[in-house]
């Protein structure tokens, strides 16, 4: 077993194991808002104020469950005045099923830098339903990891053997997917020639390709890709750059040794358990402190640090010290992956505000440099899924059944299981509304859809249909407080009455209510988690 702490961050990351033993997530909160003042000192920043209870509210759904909350949801949060009624609502989200289903497709688009959609090379969504039951069973990290990189099998029943998929089965793309993706490493540049500007040689990309050499895809006889499999023989290989060409043309082909990054031995034994043994050690450096920066980009919108190439560099990063005790507590509580978005999110610096910083140059820099040391949070566009979700949540649009005659689901509840989305362009109906929208917020093509697509119409007559519904058939300004509520999740000034009030001074109300669910719509504020 490779020893990996060394030097200067040996020396920090005992310090952090040794200061911080298990305790509640509210505790070990409160030591990195003070690690984070301490910055804000250092740096002269000051704060935004916390921000209001349907700020919040909205921005822990839309973190957890990947939507907006139902109106009567926002209502009794509201009205809630108990001091502890903040981490009522992040314990109820993380049990939720509607948690396991957004944190696994997120988890999946960190994986394989695609949505969890059916596609010829791979099926995401069967990798999505292993994550989701993974998260719903509380699995530790390292488990799954372990399951993953250990796992093979058939396309339409095994998450692990869709992450290879992925990556065509691929031992070269694999390595680096790997690097990337479970270590926060840039293996994948050492492919050609040592890392110029990292300590990964040439020898440690292709060691842990090799480890992956003897995984095979599985084909039906039409050529369709079923599955993978791990083969009891062969070796990666590849031409040897020494190697004179045979007297056939051919080229000597030089066999690659499976071995574990900065280690020398070849490996022994199953080459991806050893793989996995290492990767998923206590003492490896890279599995938990980038799970942390990921989780962290998740919640925050941005990552602790750029990556963990250089782990020396850690404790001098501008925020190395939050990295280190978030992963600290992250091993200690058993690599809880619910505890530690729980610890993250109840943090101080996670419920500040995030409104200003639009208004001279100086402003705008003032605001940016807040949002660098988390003095405000930061304002970013929602994931196509998240608006989609999120669209259906407050409008009460029912999607269209799918081709296969399946029925649509059922409008969601308060941390209820989100709506299935329509992702198989094949089986898709006609106006493809998540496919329209696109994997790009600020686009031509998602402020066309959101101003006139076809299923954003038809969720503006459903949210109009719902509110008359709920408020009745005099339209007045109790309908228009109940679509603030359901799409921004809190209730208009009194000028954003007003002007709501004279959309609905028109002979046909219901259209003129159609108008105001339209607007709301089509707010930045709707979409965006702010």
């Amino acid at each position: 077993m490779l020893t990996f702490a060394t030097g200067q961050l040996a020396v920090y990351a005992g310090l952090v194991l040794a200061a911080l033993p298990v305790a509640p997530a509210a505790q070990v909160a409160a030591k990195l808002d003070a690690v984070i003042e301490a910055r804000w000192k250092e740096e002269k920043v000051t704060p935004v104020p916390v921000a209001d209870d349907a700020t919040f509210l909205r921005r822990a759904y839309l973190d957890l469950t990947g939507q907006v909350p139902p109106v009567e949801t926002v209502q009794a949060f509201l009205a809630d005045k108990k001091p502890d009624k903040h981490g009522r609502l992040v314990d109820e989200l993380l049990a939720s099923d509607a948690f396991a289903e957004h944190w696994a497709r997120t988890w999946v688009v960190r994986l394989t830098d695609r949505r969890p959609v059916p596609l010829d090379t791979h099926n995401g969504k069967v990798l999505q339903e292993y994550l989701r039951d993974a998260i719903k069973a509380n699995k530790p990290y390292p488990k799954v990891v372990r399951e993953i990189i250990t796992g093979d099998g058939l396309a339409d029943a095994s998450g692990p053997a869709n992450f290879y998929l992925r990556y065509n089965a691929d031992p070269i793309q694999i390595a680096g997917a790997v690097g990337k993706q479970f270590m926060g490493a840039t293996l994948q540049c050492a492919q050609c020639h040592d890392h110029i500007f990292a300590k990964w040689k040439k020898s440690d990309f292709w060691g842990m390709a090799a480890a992956f050499g003897r995984l095979k895809k599985v084909t039906t006889e039409d050529g369709t890709v079923n599955g993978v499999l791990e083969a009891r023989r062969g070796d990666l290989e590849q031409p040897d750059p020494k190697g004179k060409p045979n007297e056939d043309g051919t080229v000597p082909m030089l066999v690659m040794k499976p071995k574990l990054p900065g280690g020398s031995e070849p490996i022994k034994g199953k080459r991806r358990t050893v793989l996995a043994d290492w990767l998923t050690a206590d003492d490896n450096p890279y599995l938990a402190r980038h799970f942390v920066n990921q989780t962290w980009k998740e919640v925050f919108g941005g990552k602790l640090i750029a990556g963990l190439d250089d782990l020396d560099a850690i404790p001098n990063a501008l925020h190395g010290d939050v990295l280190e005790l978030l992963t600290a507590d992250f091993k200690a509580g058993g690599y809880d992956v619910k505890r530690l978005v729980r610890v993250v999110v109840l943090t101080r610096a996670y419920q500040l505000g995030s409104k200003g910083g639009q208004g001279s140059a100086d402003d705008v820099k003032l605001a940016a440099h807040q949002v660098e040391n988390f003095a405000r949070f930061r304002t970013r566009p929602l994931s196509v899924d998240e608006l989609y979700a999120s669209v259906v949540a407050s409008t009460g649009w029912t999607p269209p059944a799918p081709a296969d005659g399946q029925p649509p689901p059922p409008p969601p509840v308060a941390a209820a299981k989100p709506p299935e989305m329509p992702e198989d362009p094949e089986d898709d109906p006609a106006d493809k509304p998540v496919d329209a929208l696109g994997p790009n917020a600020q686009t031509v093509q998602r402020a066309l859809v959101l101003l006139n697509g076809d299923f954003i119409n038809q969720a503006v007559t459903a949210g109009a249909a719902l509110a008359s519904k709920k408020k009745g058939a005099a339209v007045g300004a109790a309908h228009v407080e109940y679509l603030f509520l359901a799409t921004l999740s809190r209730k208009p000034d009194a000028a954003e009455s007003a002007a709501m009030l004279k959309l609905l001074d028109v002979e046909d109300k219901n259209g003129g209510l159609q108008d105001v669910v339209w607007a709301l719509i089509n707010t930045a504020e709707f979409n965006s988690n702010h």
